[in-house]
């Protein structure tokens, strides 16, 4: 979190720094892998982004905010097939959400 937080006070390079060694201490932790991957985003490195949270989602399935941030960015990448699948586990989750509904048929 601190990587996250020096990354978007302007030091880019120290907070990309520290979060990857935060991965490096724990490559099972969720929490490393999404914010890695928001400081991926930040830098407008989308693949990496996307790595990181495809990673994350490996250790949490069902963290709703992981599943956003990943459906945002498969559709940046223009990856539809696995934006569907993303939207549709929304969608399971949390099924009495209209918005959820919208943005599958989107």
């Amino acid at each position: 979190m601190k990587g996250l937080l020096l990354q978007q006070s302007g030091k880019r390079d120290e907070g990309l720094e520290l979060a990857k060694r935060g991965v490096r201490f724990d490559l099972t932790s969720h929490i490393v892998w999404h914010v890695l991957g928001l400081i991926y985003k930040a830098d407008r490195n989308y693949e990496e982004a996307h790595r990181s949270f495809t990673q994350a989602l490996r250790f949490d399935k069902e963290n709703i905010n992981l599943l956003r941030d990943s459906a945002m960015l498969q559709l940046q990448l223009r990856l539809f097939e696995s934006l569907q699948e993303t939207r549709w586990t929304i969608l399971r989750l949390r099924p009495n959400m209209r918005q959820n509904w919208i943005a599958l048929a989107v």
